[in-house]
């Protein structure tokens, strides 16, 4: 029979320990993964600048639907301040129906 490790054969492998040997080769390949603590500068800087690029396209679009937002707001609080002013001149003038529209404008909005 061949020799194995020390003078054993392979009939009696005396002193063999597979585990060992897996955990030896499993050690050695994977060290360098134990030692990473941070991050490299071009790893941050590669980071940043596509966070960078992502909110350089998106930005604009919020802003402009921001603007319309404030724009639509707007005009819906005019809208309800014409209609309660127009209420609240029916209940003393009467429907806007039979108003006079004759009247010059400062005079129509006076009474």
């Amino acid at each position: 029979m061949p020799e194995f490790r020390g003078g054993a054969t392979l009939g009696l492998l005396s002193g063999f320990n597979p585990c060992k040997i897996f955990k030896k080769m499993y050690n050695s390949d994977m060290k360098h993964h134990y030692k990473r603590f941070g991050f490299t500068l071009a790893e941050v800087l590669i980071t940043l600048g596509i966070i960078g690029i992502v909110a350089a396209l998106t930005i604009p679009a919020v802003i402009s639907n921001y603007k319309k937002k404030v724009i639509e707001v707007g005009m819906e609080k005019t809208y309800s301040d014409l209609t309660n002013l127009i209420k609240m001149s029916e209940v003393n003038n009467g429907s806007f129906i039979d108003w006079d529209y004759t009247l010059d404008s400062k005079s129509f909005i006076t009474k």
